[in-house]
């Protein structure tokens, strides 16, 4: 029965275990493993660079006992072997391979350089494969495939190019991939759904580029998902709403748009949430304040629009909520700044957003002890670009008098569009002008009916309309769109 490694922890901790047992009965390892050893030590500096060689190339039969070499308990075969720190150069030997039996190899931490064998998709025994923080570098060989028995594949921090390998997805017993802080480029295979096992996977800081496959929605056991610092593109998949037990969910700095799809506010386990430096739109869901688990969320630097969603407010345990650089606009939300979770100097992110100011008396000072660098009336803009494809709803204003204001970007020539405010309650005033924000007494065009209901229509010059929603009583609950 063989050594079953479910995580880095529990690698170390057997590894430990086996390096006190060194009384292994006396005998040799098999010729053809000795060599592997012998290679490996040639190969990688041992002679000069090696921190720890004790007892390497010593006499037939005492292999067992090389430094971080670990046996079966006949002492008959090569297990584990860890030299992870130790200060291991130059390239890996093909004839690692000839350690039929290995199931743990560890050389994290060192200067190994120069791609990976394909002889290593031999090892059929292998459980944990370490190598990360050194210099290998080329890309993945397609045999590694072939480790029907692999749980961890762990090679972060090296310089690991060329496409990922379809064949990653036939490791089905999977539980770690961790491939961040490389040079890797190409799609994510869509065949990584087929990991069941798979719980944790890390592929930020590449150069990935293409959509994210709705597949990996089908990783029933996965717990992190890390795809941040990439190049991907296109929407976030909504089949991502369906890992039950996901709990850390990373896409920041990438190119992705649309929206942020409604599903992810059914992910009950999800504790951190960060989709900052993206190209997002439209407003946020206020399904998100389903995931009570979250403590953080974080929506920096995208084109998010519409009022800050009091759903914010469900969330318990939320300890930091980023929204800065964004397009939002409206009151910020009565009992935002009173959240006790929320930590004191940047637990809150406000800043470049074009929020109205009009808060409740006792709340400016909570918001400003939370904001980010304080102040956070500040940090607002005067108005918030409005994008044509997104109506904004559940507008608001307590302002007697006070202007929202949005700016639009038209052409000369382009079809006529309409500017309309519809539902709610109280009494709203529509006003545009062009190349300015409008006043009461500066306007190229307005609509002031009693209520809610208004409309105005433009024809498109090249430049920016600005858009402005005044208050002629304090309003609630109103859409504004922009159409043909």
């Amino acid at each position: 029965m063989g050594v079953v490694f479910g995580s880095r922890s529990t690698a170390r901790l057997l590894a430990a275990v086996s390096l006190l047992a060194l009384a292994v009965p006396a005998g040799a390892v098999p010729k053809a493993e000795r060599s592997a050893l012998t290679a490996l030590y040639k190969g990688t500096g041992g002679p000069k660079n090696w921190l720890d060689r004790t007892g390497w190339l010593g006499t037939v039969g005492t292999e067992c006992s090389w430094k971080g070499v670990q046996c079966d308990q006949t002492g008959a075969s090569v297990i584990a072997l860890d030299l992870s720190e130790n200060g291991l150069t130059g390239t890996l030997p093909a004839t690692l391979s000839n350690l039929a039996n290995l199931q743990l190899l560890d050389l994290e931490g060192n200067a190994l350089s120069g791609p990976l064998p394909k002889t290593l998709g031999r090892l059929a025994n292998l459980h944990a494969l370490y190598l990360g923080l050194n210099q290998v570098s080329g890309a993945l060989p397609h045999e590694l495939g072939s480790l029907g028995k692999l749980q961890i594949l762990d090679l972060p921090f090296n310089r690991v190019s060329g496409s990922l390998p379809t064949e990653l997805g036939n490791l089905a017993n999977l539980q770690i991939l961790n491939l961040g802080g490389n040079q890797i480029t190409g799609s994510i295979p869509a065949q990584l759904g087929n990991l069941r096992f798979l719980t944790y996977l890390d592929l930020s800081s590449n150069q990935l580029s293409g959509a994210i496959p709705p597949d990996l929605g089908r990783l029933a056991s996965l717990q992190t998902l890390a795809l941040d610092d990439n190049r991907l593109s296109g929407p976030i998949p909504v089949a991502l709403g369906s890992l039950a037990v996901l709990v850390e969910l990373s896409l920041s700095g990438n190119q992705l748009s649309g929206v942020i799809p409604r599903r992810l506010g059914s992910l009950s386990a999800l504790m951190f949430l960060d989709l900052g430096s993206n190209q997002l739109g439209g407003p946020v869901p206020p399904e998100l304040g389903n995931a009570t688990a979250l403590v953080g969320v974080l929506l920096s630097a995208n084109r998010l629009e519409g009022t800050i969603p009091g759903t914010f407010l469900n969330l318990p345990n939320l300890e930091t909520l980023w929204l800065d650089h964004n397009r939002f606009i409206g009151p910020v939300p009565f009992e935002l700044g009173a959240i006790p979770t929320l930590d004191d100097n940047g637990g809150l992110d406000l800043r470049s957003n074009a929020l109205a100011t009009d808060t409740e008396p006792g709340l400016l000072a909570d918001l400003n002890t939370k904001q980010e660098g304080g102040e956070w009336q500040r940090s607002q803009a005067a108005a918030a670009p409005f994008d044509p494809q997104f109506a904004l709803t559940g507008l608001a204003d307590r302002r007697t008098g006070g202007f929202m204001i949005w700016t639009l970007q038209t052409t000369a020539g382009s079809p006529p569009v309409t500017v309309s405010t519809t539902g709610g309650t109280g009494d709203v005033d529509l006003y545009v002008r062009f190349g300015a924000a409008p006043t009461m007494t500066l306007f190229d065009a307005s609509s002031t009916n009693p209520g809610d209901q208004e409309s105005l229509t433009l024809a498109p010059r090249t430049g920016t309309y600005y858009i402005g929603l005044r208050a002629r009583s304090a309003y609630t609950g109103v859409m504004l769109r922009v159409g043909p």
